[in-house]
């Protein structure tokens, strides 16, 4: 089971904010990808035995449920370190961030964890608000496949074309 926290960083106008149905959509779709739940459209794949939750308990050891919400404007479009004062501890959890990182960029990992610093609050997952979540309002990437496809990364998923593959 991994822990989850969404760190929902909105606009100071709100922008950007995602309900806690939302959010727990999100989780659900995460779920059915990476379990190959028979009857959801992650069925076709392969079951790797992963599972997500969203946190129950914050790294105080107090109860959560698992979404942190922060409204800031520089934050939202994903400027400053934010990582570094939001990221719960890395090595237990699994942080995911919604903001608006412009560009058109759907998300990102900033590396692959081999490639950069894992277990250090730099170590994020990175998801355009608009993209999170089922639905999320940016069709046609609003399923949670882009979260999905993120984590995928994450977890030193490279793309099939990476690396040799024709």
């Amino acid at each position: 089971m991994i822990p989850v926290v969404v760190h929902n960083i909105t606009s100071t106008s709100n922008q950007g904010f995602l309900s806690d149905a939302t959010i727990q959509s999100q989780i659900v779709v995460l779920n059915e990808d990476f379990q190959a739940i028979p009857g959801s459209p992650g069925d076709p794949g392969y079951d790797v035995r992963i599972q997500f939750e969203l946190a129950t308990v914050d790294p105080d050891g107090n109860p959560t449920n698992g979404i942190d919400r922060v409204a800031n404007d520089t934050w939202f479009a994903d400027g400053g370190a934010y990582w570094n004062v939001l990221a719960w501890d890395p090595t237990r959890y699994l942080n995911i961030y919604t903001n608006n990182p412009g560009g058109g960029i759907l998300g990102y990992v900033p590396w692959l964890p081999h490639m950069g610093a894992p277990g250090t609050p730099a170590d994020r997952v990175v998801i355009l608000y608009r993209a999170f979540g089922d639905p999320g309002s940016l069709p046609p990437y609003h399923l949670g496949r882009t979260t999905t496809h993120e984590v995928g990364h994450y977890m030193g998923l490279y793309h099939t074309f990476q690396d040799g593959c024709g």
